[in-house]
C-alpha cells in the first residue's frame, strides 16, 4: 500500500500490523524500522530510521 492511501498520523509514525514495523514518513518517502534500528531526527524535525552499525559510526557519544 502506498503512502498516500495510507492514513498515517501527524507524528508521520505509524505500525505496519502485519509486520509489526514502524513506518515512518520521511522527505524521501515512506520507510521501515526494525527491532534494534535507532529513530533520528534531521534538520528539518523530520524523523528518519537508521541501522545501528551506520549510527555507531557516524554519531559520537556527549556526556550529559
Amino acid at each position: 500500500m502506498s503512502l498516500a492511501k495510507r492514513i498515517v498520523p501527524n507524528s508521520g509514525l505509524t505500525i505496519d500490523p502485519a509486520t509489526g514495523q514502524m513506518l515512518i514518513a520521511t522527505l524521501e518517502g515512506e520507510m521501515r524500522a526494525g527491532v534494534g534500528d535507532w529513530i533520528i531526527r534531521g534538520v528539518q524535525g523530520e524523523f528518519y530510521p537508521i541501522k545501528p552499525d551506520i549510527f555507531e559510526a557516524t554519531y559520537e557519544e556527549v556526556a550529559a
